[in-house]
């Protein structure tokens, strides 16, 4: 948990650790099943705790996981849009996400919240 810095609930100078929104991970590789594009571990780090939490998941972050499959595993379709098919390992839950690939820059949406996500 060092990594995030878990232990200073105030973290400025790392990769984040000071509240539970900042101290999320996703492992992600190509999938091995031919109905799954990514699996993806999902990491939750304990604020203040030192430890992490492994059996749930994120949407945040799998949004994250999907715009970056595309630029990382060449995911594009070549379409307006690219399906990622993906797999919470932790839950076995499986994780649809479209990816809108129209404009050169992969950029996703989330529900309630304003404006894209881009990758780049």
């Amino acid at each position: 948990m060092e990594t995030f810095g878990a232990a200073d609930p105030h973290q400025r100078d790392g990769v984040g650790g000071g509240t539970s929104v900042t101290s999320k991970a996703a492992f992600v590789s190509p999938s091995a099943d031919a109905d799954v594009d990514l699996d993806y571990l999902f990491a939750q780090g304990a604020a203040g705790e030192g430890i992490v939490e492994w059996g749930s998941n994120c949407g945040n972050c799998a949004t994250a996981v999907a715009l970056w499959g595309v630029q990382e595993f060449g995911l594009d379709c070549g379409g307006p849009t690219t399906t990622v098919r993906m797999r919470n390992v932790n839950t076995g839950s499986a994780v649809i996400a479209e990816v809108d690939t129209s404009g050169g820059v992969p950029s996703i949406s989330v529900p309630g919240v304003h404006g894209m996500g881009t990758g780049g």
